[in-house]
């Protein structure tokens, strides 16, 4: 017998959804706000990677850098803004 269960959405509270939707802005206004403290390369490969939802080829053609280059640059782009986030809430 399959789990039909799974097909039950889970009751709507509206209480509960508010709260996710404001964290959800606070965290994109947050990420908005260390985005503007990057470098522009360092924008650059994040916004082609995740804007533009280029591949790391594309990224590489495009800045004219090898692709492991590319992929180790969006590395420590993305533990950078882990950390600058990370401290903003402390």
């Amino acid at each position: 017998m399959k789990n039909i269960f799974k097909f039950i959405d889970e009751p709507v509270n509206a209480e509960t959804e508010y709260i996710n939707k404001t964290i959800a802005g606070e965290n994109r206004s947050r990420l908005r706000e260390c985005l503007k403290e990057l470098t522009g390369e360092e924008r650059s490969i994040i916004s082609l990677k995740y804007y533009n939802d280029f591949s790391y080829r594309e990224i590489s053609e495009t800045l004219g850098i090898e692709e492991g280059t590319v992929m180790s640059r969006l590395h420590r782009v993305k533990e950078k803004l882990k950390g600058m986030i990370d401290n903003e809430r402390k």
